[in-house]
């Protein structure tokens, strides 16, 4: 035994030393290993503080070419910015300013897609869907026309354009933050902003809204499949693509008068015996399944408590974040405007004007889902005529064109554009199984209103938008969108002294054959688009009678109407819950319309509940089946998040459609699925040969178990655990940032939300993505209740913030506001108090 007093033994000193040296290699190793653990947690850590003060500031005067006077721009606590100028012209370079310090990103993005320059960019790195987007981007021509246009535009709307354009690149040559994270990520600095890059968001949507070109190939592939010139093929593919029921509201009587007088009807022939060729399997444009949709309405004096018009909208479009919109309010001497801007556009897209001699008007817009768009199928002969195709008459040579596409770190790529009379040969883009589809002597061309104007159409809309953002007078505003092309929209409008009106808008054609359901034969003439529906034919109601307009894409005109609008609209759901609620009492205040704007009520399940109910009588196979049905049973038809009514029946349907129809439609089902309460409706209240005798009850019985299993994967057990918002989350996403790791969180600001996509608050949602089927995709980005007896008391909101970088403060300031209806006014009350900044820009002399 060893004494504390005695001296330790050698062996002991050399264990202690060598248990030191151990020791400390063990300290070393562990640094080194917690260094190696450590670096990328501190680089992510620069990386975040990096970009958090890379953002832009507020304050501070900066310098702008041209000005003619400085300009005042005040932020309010949101970062809302409230431009105060001496001209519009300055007003104009000042949103071009504020647009690129926040969404400058958004903006570039934009500009490129439209003029099929993503991979110069991005490259191969993330696969061919960008060099893809670019070949049918440059197929379409849009820049192109989109540069023509410039030198086509009136005087001040050029000088407009051309303002913000400085205001974007003063904005970027003054900045003293380090550019937003994408352009540090590419290692790129933006080129100077051009006046065609302004026009070009127009084109955009004047395609993207357009989507008929997708459901003729949808209903012609399916088509093919089906063998539908049988009896069976035609009437399935009658009940998959169903017309307008007879319940349905339609928003004019089926007489429009538009001038003084009855529109003539011109007796048009429609054949539905149009089919040519085989079925494209893929979409045309490798593009998927188009989505537009909004509500719109107006009250006139007599149907408000303000004595003045009360008009709201909320487009619908693809949720994400940033969100499209961006809130801004100018105000000049004599001229106000405040509303929605979209971030590389110098006017206001909706909106409220005012004026000091105490006019002014509000507007908005839904989309028509006028049929604008046929797929064609032209003839060639490649042996004989390599450079030709056949028309009535002979074969006519191509227009042809070539475009050079950059590749970051590979060689450019070279495109030819052929176009026919018809309009650009979209097959030559080589899309999976397009060609497949076609004969050897077949390729497909689109015929779109919106390629056909060109230039002057691109022209022409902006012309219309600005003389809308500078009108007083409803008369004003309806001169203004005379000039007005693409995409085809149902204007609503109110003036300060009462009127309220409701006009279709844009080009659509006439088609001397066919109902544009199917892609046509080129050669044969039937194909051709006579004109267009003249401007002063285009529906249209002034002032009705009761004081009550309401468009959601619903049926604008009935059959009786001469020209061919459309030969499917959209369901009149959202169309039907507006007009019952504004019938319900004589008069409205500003706090009922705003909360009509987040209306949950579902007329789709009201109805069809019941209809599914009475077919599953007893509680099923499913040992959740009792539980489920007691709750659909007591639920009213909201579309509640914090409910469990609407998950059932949402999943419900849904499976009971794949029960369905999947096998039946093979590999087209999951391009054409969706949740369609038209077809279950008809097929549960009319005898059907897809349904067995005992009116799908067996089918309703097996897709209710489906669901039932499917919601228990996901959710659990306890049905009464189950809520709607924990699978309907809007999609308030950065598409690229939210999917790194570490700060990817940061770029998801995505809530659970009331509503689906038959609710006036609409969230529509993908059933056919198994990884989330119920996720509210497409909604209201932007709301707004246009107070026309005072428009200070106008009320806004858009889904997101303000700021374009996840990281920016101002990131999601309206998330929750949104989701919980609430808006807020942009006026001068919202220029005091904390978080309010002010920028000066000042002339460069």
């Amino acid at each position: 035994m060893t004494h504390a007093e005695d001296p330790p033994s050698d062996s002991g000193a050399a264990g202690r030393r060598r248990g030191g040296f151990a020791r400390r290699w063990l300290v070393r190793l562990s640094l080194v290993l917690g260094g190696l653990v450590a670096l990328p947690l501190l680089a992510v850590t620069t990386g975040v503080i990096w970009l958090k003060f890379s953002q832009p500031e507020y304050s501070g005067t900066r310098t702008v070419p041209s000005l003619l006077a400085p300009v005042r721009i005040v932020r309010d606590r949101d970062a809302v910015p409230h431009i105060f100028a001496a001209t519009p012209t300055d007003a104009y370079a000042a949103l071009g300013f504020v647009h690129a310090q926040d969404r400058l990103w958004q903006m570039e993005l934009m500009r490129r897609i439209g003029a099929g320059r993503v991979s110069e960019l991005v490259g191969v790195w993330v696969g061919e869907a960008p060099l893809t987007l670019d070949r049918a981007m440059r197929t379409l021509g849009l820049y192109r026309d989109a540069s023509a246009a410039v030198a086509a535009l009136s005087p001040p709307v050029r000088a407009a354009v051309e303002a913000y354009g400085r205001g974007v690149n003063a904005a970027i040559a003054t900045r003293r933050a380090a550019l937003p994270w994408p352009f540090q990520v590419l290692w790129y600095a933006p080129e100077p902003w051009q006046p065609a890059d302004s026009l070009i968001w127009g084109r955009l949507m004047a395609v993207l809204l357009a989507g008929n070109a997708w459901t003729e190939w949808l209903r012609h592939r399916i088509a093919g499949g089906l063998g539908a010139d049988g009896a069976d093929g035609a009437h399935l593919l009658d009940l998959l693509f169903p017309g307008r029921a007879e319940h349905e509201t339609v928003t004019l009587a089926a007489t429009v008068t538009s001038g003084g007088g009855r529109v003539p009807a011109p007796a048009p022939v429609r054949s539905t015996d149009q089919r040519a060729g085989a079925v494209p399997q893929a979409g045309p444009l490798g593009v998927g399944r188009p989505r537009g949709a909004s509500n719109a309405w107006v009250l006139g004096p007599s149907r408000t408590t303000t004595g003045g018009a009360l008009l709201a909208n909320d487009p619908h479009l693809g949720l994400r974040a940033p969100i499209q919109w961006y809130l801004a309010r100018i105000e000049t001497p004599g001229w106000r405007i405040a509303g929605a801007t979209a971030p590389g556009v110098p006017l206001h897209i909706l909106g409220q004007t005012s004026r000091d001699d105490g006019t002014g008007i509000a507007w908005g817009l839904t989309t028509t889902h006028a049929d604008t768009q046929d797929l064609v199928i032209e003839r060639v002969a490649p042996d004989q005529h390599p450079d030709r195709y056949l028309t009535p008459e002979s074969w006519e040579p191509f227009r042809t064109r070539t475009e050079t596409v950059g590749v970051r770190g590979a060689r450019p790529v070279t495109v030819t554009v052929r176009a026919t009379r018809h309009g650009p040969v979209i097959s030559d883009l080589g899309l999976p199984g397009v060609a497949d589809a076609l004969g050897d002597d077949q390729i497909l061309v689109l015929a779109a209103a919106a390629l056909a104007d060109g230039a002057a159409g691109t022209a022409g809309t902006a012309e219309a938008l600005f003389r809308l953002n500078h009108a007083g007078t409803a008369d004003q505003a309806r001169a203004a969108v005379a000039a007005y092309r693409a995409p085809v929209q149902t204007l609503v409008y109110a003036d300060r002294a009462g009127a309220i009106a409701l006009a279709t808008i844009g080009r659509i054609p006439i088609r001397a054959d066919g109902d544009g359901l199917d892609p046509v034969a080129g050669w044969t003439g039937r194909a051709d688009w006579h004109g267009f529906v003249p401007a002063a034919a285009l529906p249209r109601l002034d002032n009705p009678t009761d004081g009550v307009l309401v468009t959601a894409n619903n049926a604008v005109v009935g059959d009786g109407y001469p020209y061919l609008i459309a030969a499917r609209w959209p369901p009149s759901y959202r169309a039907d819950r507006l007009i019952a609620y504004l019938g319900e009492t004589p008069r409205h205040s500003p706090d009922a319309m705003a909360a009509l704007l987040t209306d949950a009520v579902s007329p789709a399940a009201r109805r069809l509940v019941p209809l599914m109910r009475a077919r599953v009588r007893e509680n099923g196979r499913h040992p959740l089946a009792a539980a489920a049905l007691e709750r659909l049973d007591r639920w009213d038809g909201t579309m509640a998040r914090d409910r469990a009514g609407p998950l059932i029946f949402v999943a419900w349907l849904r499976a009971f459609q794949a029960e369905l129809f999947r096998d039946r439609l093979g590999p087209a089902f999951d391009a054409w699925w969706g949740l369609y309460p038209r077809i279950a409706e008809r097929l549960l209240t009319e005898s059907s040969r897809w349904c067995a005798a005992d009116g799908c009850a067996d089918a309703l019985g097996r897709a209710l178990d489906a669901a039932l299993d499917d919601l228990a994967d996901r959710y659990g057990n306890r049905v009464a655990a189950w809520q709607w918002g924990a699978a309907h989350r809007a999609t308030l996403a950065d598409p690229i940032l939210s999917r790194l790791p570490v700060i990817g969180g940061l770029a998801d600001i995505g809530v659970p939300v009331d509503g689906g996509p038959f609710t006036v608050n609409r969230g529509d949602i993908r059933v056919a993505d198994d990884g989330a089927p119920f996720a509210s995709r497409h909604g209201a980005g932007y709301r707004a209740l246009y107070d026309l007896a005072d428009p200070a008391a106008s009320r806004f909101i858009i889904a997101t913030g303000q700021g374009g970088d996840p990281l920016s403060p101002h990131f999601g300031d309206f998330v929750t506001r949104w989701q919980d209806g609430e808006m807020i006014r942009l006026d001068d009350e919202r220029l005091t108090g904390g978080g309010v900044t002010e920028m000066r820009l000042v002339p460069d002399r």
